[in-house]
């Protein structure tokens, strides 16, 4: 007799296909998806409230703010986030598969390493989740809506925002360029230098 809990699709693989579809090869790690897909990136470190002029390192309360501010921005009303992160140091991107199986809350890799999987993050366990990305006990954290249509990467003193589209980032960097990070490699080229409006 089928268990009636039983869904036609467990979240844990529902995450494992959009991701799939969405973000590919990338393993589930920031600096990786970033690498790969440089184009959809956005990065940021000011606030929305006094931009560039703040100093970079801040009370671990503003940092929180701030990515709060983020995702409330990016999907406002959200009631459940997906995570995933890593306790470890993440490997080079060849030795992972894409997001390979999933086993319980761990997706495997080649090498035994994992990536922590939570389907539905309320808002009080993100804010638990960024207060330890604060305190440096978790690293490489990706927050995402259910479609994983976004992520966010928060990390000491930054945050970073992964898009699927770049009509999106277009969006978002036209809404957020008070504080996009001045000594982003990718910065240059989302926003015109001084020297560009010249011409």
């Amino acid at each position: 007799m089928p268990n009636p809990t039983a869904s036609a699709l467990h979240p844990r693989d529902e995450i494992a296909r959009s991701w799939r579809r969405l973000w590919g090869d990338a393993p589930p790690i920031p600096v990786h998806v970033a690498d790969l897909y440089p184009w959809r990136r956005i990065r940021l470190d000011g606030s929305p409230d006094t931009g560039l002029d703040e100093p970079f390192h801040v009370s671990r309360s503003e940092e929180r703010r701030r990515v709060r501010a983020v995702l409330d921005g990016l999907e406002p009303g959200h009631d459940t986030l997906v995570g995933l992160w890593i306790d470890e140091e993440p490997p080079e991107r060849g030795e992972w598969t894409p997001l390979p199986g999933l086993d319980g809350r761990r997706l495997r890799c080649a090498q035994a390493e994992h990536v922590h999987v939570a389907p539905r993050l309320d808002r009080t366990a993100v804010d638990a989740l960024v207060r330890r990305v604060v305190d440096g006990s978790v690293g490489m954290l990706l927050l995402g809506p259910p479609d994983l249509a976004w992520l966010v990467h928060p990390f000491q003193d930054g945050i970073e925002i992964l898009v699927a589209s770049p009509e999106r980032r277009e969006e978002l960097l036209d809404r957020w360029s008070s504080w996009l990070c001045m000594h982003d490699p990718w910065y240059e080229e989302a926003v015109p230098g001084p020297d560009a409006l010249l011409d």
